[in-house]
């Protein structure tokens, strides 16, 4: 995993926001966000796989942030930029992952193979201030990370 891959999946959910693609562009500040977040621990060789299927990924974060202001030679100023910046980003995370499967196939009865409604019936132009926000939260999410990953390479 690595900043490259999030930068592309940004690019994705800003053409999807601007081509009314609400539910691709919140697919792709999901997959950006998870990247973004992958990549920080990957730095600290941190293990984000999940043992026995559970994870606490707010820990694992925390954990190397921890790591990094040790490093870190910054301002207190940029520290307190960067703590709140990636803690957004594991909120808007922690948000949009349980929404995932509505992305993927809508409101399904799956014992009566009924649709309730797809995901573009769901995620439609109702829809578009939400993906805006969040794509909009998204990239500013990104710029933190990519901030930090190059003073991650000369500290470490």
């Amino acid at each position: 995993m690595n900043l490259e891959d999030a930068y592309a999946k940004l690019n994705i959910a800003k053409s999807n926001f601007k081509n009314s693609e609400y539910t691709e562009a919140l697919l792709a500040s999901q997959k950006c966000l998870e990247l973004c977040i992958k990549s920080f621990l990957d730095e600290f060789k941190i293990n984000y796989k999940p043992e026995h299927y559970e994870i606490n990924l707010d820990q694992k974060v925390l954990e190397a942030f921890s790591k990094f202001i040790e490093t870190a030679k910054r301002t207190d100023w940029d520290i307190e930029r960067y703590r709140k910046n990636i803690a957004k980003g594991l909120v808007l995370l922690n948000m949009l992952a349980p929404v995932r499967s509505k992305f993927d196939f809508g409101i399904k009865d799956i014992k009566q193979h009924k649709i309730l409604a797809g995901f573009k019936e769901i995620f439609d132009s109702d829809f578009r201030d939400i993906a805006d926000k969040v794509v909009s939260l998204t990239n500013q999410i990104y710029w933190v990370f990519d901030e930090i990953n190059p003073k991650l390479k000369k500290v470490i």
